[in-house]
This record gives structure tokens, sequence and C-alpha cells, in this order.
């Protein structure tokens, strides 16, 4: 694919403090990068590049509607995208065509999770997870942008507003667990089974988070090897936002809670009623937490309709 540039290179676990994340191996990150690149390869033409930070190198994709080009060319602002758990970039596939078509996408490879980014400091809390974007945005040259977040990228964005609000033009939350309410008894003891197991037990939180279905190859692949050829290691667990803090929110701000969740309860609903009402809040009844993949074309025009009202005159 053309247009990239300026990949991370290849770095073993021995390079690697105590308390970041780190693949198992060189083999095992060679094997996760090769089933990435199998999905990478349906998204539309895009620039590949890296960024150095405090916490290591964070890699990055762009994708412009006139094709690769350097961010800051358009007027328009751009849509920044962080992903979640164990998902990697190639979880916004089904969305990235459309969103492209009309701005610049910028989908990072946050440091601490299985991806081409290389974390080399632990961030074990929400003022260090905002400095490390705060230095890949200074890096990007961004003066205002379109934050959206994914899962445990959500929480980060949700993180973002409450240290460094100043450059996000809107916020986009989409099933943030743990920012809202607490993570259901249930959830943790799926999740406690997923890092105690193996593939077996990887497959079956795979078909739990989708209500039942696997993704088909190769994002099944890639999946199994996000979550079973890396160890994630000094990235904080997501804190919930307290009442002061969504009433302290001035960003203009949109939750998107999936209406089946395995990690947000609708009881999330009443506490956003209660103590943010002014915000936008979207439910997909009948969907679970994999909303990216089982509901892209409604999480498209939600975000399109809700940025549309915050662009620059």
């Amino acid at each position: 694919m053309s247009g990239r540039r300026n990949v991370p290179s290849a770095a073993s676990s021995a390079d690697h403090r105590d308390g970041v994340g780190r693949f198992r191996s060189a083999e095992a990150r060679g094997r996760f990068l090769e089933q990435l690149n199998a999905v990478l390869e349906s998204w539309p033409e895009r620039t590949d590049l890296s960024i150095e930070t405090s916490f290591g190198t964070t890699a990055y994709s762009t994708i412009s509607p006139s094709g690769p080009s350097a961010l800051g060319e358009s007027s328009v602002t751009p849509l920044v995208l962080l992903q979640g758990g164990n998902s990697t970039i190639a979880g916004w596939s089904k969305l990235i065509g459309p969103w492209s078509r009309t701005r610049t996408v910028v989908a990072i490879d946050t440091v601490w999770e299985a991806g081409r980014s290389v974390q080399l400091a632990p961030m074990n809390d929400g003022e260090l997870v905002a400095q490390w974007l705060e230095e890949v945005i200074d890096a990007l040259g961004l003066e205002s942008l379109h934050l959206i977040g994914y899962s445990y990228g959500a929480w980060a964005a949700l993180n973002h507003i409450l240290h460094a609000p100043d450059r996000l033009a809107t916020v986009t939350a989409i099933d943030p667990p743990g920012a809202i309410t607490g993570i259901p008894l249930r959830a943790w003891a799926r999740l406690i089974r997923l890092m105690r197991g193996g593939r077996e037990e990887a497959l079956d939180f795979l078909a739990w988070v989708r209500n039942g279905e696997l993704p088909p190859p190769p994002m099944r692949d890639l999946l199994l090897s996000s979550t079973l050829d890396f160890v994630k290691r000094g990235s904080p667990l997501p804190r919930r936002l307290r009442a002061d803090d969504w009433a302290g929110i001035t960003v203009p701000l949109e939750v998107i809670v999936a209406g089946s969740s395995q990690f947000v309860p609708r009881r999330a609903l009443r506490t956003l009623r209660r103590h943010a009402p002014d915000i936008d809040v979207h439910v997909l009844d009948g969907i679970g937490h994999a909303v990216l993949s089982d509901a892209p074309e409604d999480t498209v025009s939600i975000v399109e309709e809700f940025i549309s009202r915050f662009e620059a005159q």
C-alpha cells in the first residue's frame, strides 16, 4: 500500500523495562503485525507514521479525502480515534471509509495496547494518559480536533476532557466501561477468565461481547493475537467520573451506549441524566459492547450529525 513511511521498528520484550506492555516475543510481534496488515489491506489509502513521546513510540495512521497528505492542509477539523482494549486500530475498519470521505482521520495505536506502538514507561493514572495524548496532539500539530474513543479509548477521551480540554472541538465516547458506573461483576469474571486462560477462553470472550457471534477471519485471528501475544502492563484502570467531573464539562460531548452492553449497565443512563443532563446520549438497542462491528452505520451517522453542529463557521 502506497504512502506509508516511518513505521516503528520491531522491539523485543528485552527492550522493555518492567511495568510496560510488551509482546511475549519477537515471533509473537511478527505474528500480530502480519494479522494487522491483513485487516488493514481493506482500508483506504493511508499514511503510517510514528511519534516519539515520553512514554514510548506512538504509531498512527492518517487517511484524507484527497489521499495521503500532511495534517493541517484541510480547513475541516480532523477526527482523532482512540481504540478499545485489545481491539487495535483495525476495530475502526467499518467506519474509517465513510468518515475519511469528508475529512482527515487519524487512528492512533494507543501505546499501552497491542499494536505498532512501543511503550517504554508506565502510565498508571489518568493524568499520565492525558499527558501522553497531549504530546501526540502537539506532535500532530493540531489546534482543534474531534476526539472519538471506543471502550477503553472512550474512557481515555473522557479523561482528556478533565485534564486537557482546550483543543477538543467535540468528544464522542462509545460504550465507555467503568467511566459512568462500575463494570458489572459478571464482566469482571469474564475478564479474569480471559486473563488466566488461553485460546479457548479468548474465543469464548470474543463471542460473548458480540452476543454469541465470532468475528470472521482475518479479524478473528488479529483479535486472538492481540489478546494472547501481548502482555499489558503499566496502564490505569478506567476511573469513574464523579458528579463534579460531569458538572465541569464544557466541551460538546456525546455518549453512545450499547443497549445490551456487557460492560456498561443500563443504570449508566440514569447516572448521565442525573449528573450530565445537557450532553447528547444515544442508545443502540439490541447491540452489545462490540458497537464498531455490530452497528457501524448507526455510529457513523450519529457522530457525523453531532460534530456537524460544532464545526467552525
